[in-house]
C-alpha cells in the first residue's frame, strides 16, 4: 500500500535519484545550486513537499511552493519512478497536496507543463476538470 507523507531532509538522496531517472536529462540536478534549492524546499515549513512510499521506498514525489499572500501554490515538479508510472501515484500526490492546502485556505494551483509530456498534460487537465482551482500552462519545447 502506498503511503504519502511530507518529505524530510533525509529523503534528499532518494529525491535526487528519482530526478536522475527522468528521460529528458534537463533537471540540472548535478548543479550544486539546484541541489541546494531542492533541499531548501524540503526544509521550508511553509511548503508542502510530499513523497509517495511503497514498502518504505520513495517511488514518487511532488515539490511545491506556497505564496501565502497571493493564495497560490506553484507545483514545481511531480516525479514518479519509471516502474510505478500510470498507476495513479502522481494523481494521489496531487490530490493529497490539494487536500492539505485546502485545509490551510483557499489556494489556486499553478503549474508549468511541457506540452510534449502527454502524461503530465493529461494529469493536470484531469485535476482541473474535476473542479479544482488550477491554472496550468503548456510550455512549448525549445528548438
Amino acid at each position: 500500500m502506498i503511503k504519502i507523507r511530507k518529505l524530510k531532509k533525509g529523503d534528499l538522496d532518494f529525491v535526487l535519484n528519482l530526478f536522475r531517472e527522468l528521460d529528458d536529462n534537463t533537471t540540472g540536478i548535478n548543479d550544486e545550486w539546484e541541489i541546494y534549492e531542492i533541499l531548501n524546499m524540503i526544509n521550508n515549513y511553509k511548503d508542502l513537499n510530499l513523497g509517495a512510499f511503497l514498502d518504505g521506498k520513495l517511488i514518487g514525489f511532488v515539490l511545491s511552493h506556497c505564496y501565502t499572500r497571493a493564495n497560490k501554490v506553484y507545483v514545481e515538479n511531480i516525479v514518479v519512478s519509471k516502474e510505478h508510472r500510470r498507476k495513479g501515484v502522481a494523481s494521489a500526490l496531487l490530490c493529497e497536496l490539494h487536500f492539505l492546502y485546502s485545509k490551510l485556505g483557499n489556494y489556486r494551483f499553478i503549474a508549468l507543463v511541457n506540452e510534449n509530456n502527454i502524461s503530465s498534460c493529461a494529469l493536470f487537465k484531469k485535476f482541473y476538470m474535476s473542479g479544482n482551482k488550477m491554472i496550468w500552462y503548456q510550455r512549448k519545447k525549445e528548438k
